[in-house]
């Protein structure tokens, strides 16, 4: 099971309304920066997202549901939307262009699994980017407490008979 939004904001990474670059895979192996300009509103949105999708694919939901469903995959969206930068916006609405009007619970189905797909790759990718952040900010300051505190004169006991004459880094 995901971890709730306390739970992340717990880690004491980042705050959830700080933005979030992500690097994404692009075509031919090539990367590129984008935003996640609202980590814990696309939290929020992807448990959400989560949920609408466990409902549409019970085994037979009923079609009274479907209207409903429908209004929360659009609302989903436009809370995905706002949550990025424009260049995911723009790829998140090219990939859902869907028709005007009332659609069937096979079509929500398939919007459903359209942008859950598309978010949790983007969570995954967020998510794994603060990890990495978090593992390379304790590697530094195991790194600092190592280092002495003070200068090591040239040649003493301390230093092994060998001082960087490089300044320190705190």
């Amino acid at each position: 099971m995901p971890a709730t939004r306390q739970q992340l904001a717990g880690t004491g990474t980042i705050p959830a309304s700080t933005p979030v670059v992500v690097l994404l895979d692009g075509p031919a192996g090539t990367r590129h920066a984008c935003r996640v300009e609202a980590p814990g509103r696309l939290l929020r949105t992807w448990f959400l997202l989560n949920a609408a999708d466990q409902e549409l694919h019970q085994v037979r939901p009923p079609p009274e549901a479907a209207p409903r469903l429908q209004h929360l995959l659009e609302a989903v969206r436009a809370d995905l939307e706002r949550s990025v930068s424009p260049a995911l916006a723009d790829e998140l609405r090219h990939l859902t262009h869907w028709p005007a009007g009332p659609r069937g619970l096979d079509e929500l189905r398939v919007e459903s699994v359209t942008l859950l797909g598309w978010t949790s790759g983007l969570v995954l990718a967020m998510l794994g980017q603060l990890e990495a952040a978090q593992l390379r900010q304790q590697t530094a300051a195991k790194q600092r407490t190592l280092l002495p505190s003070r200068p090591v004169a040239a040649g003493s006991a301390a230093a092994g008979g060998i001082v960087s004459q490089a300044p320190l880094i705190t």
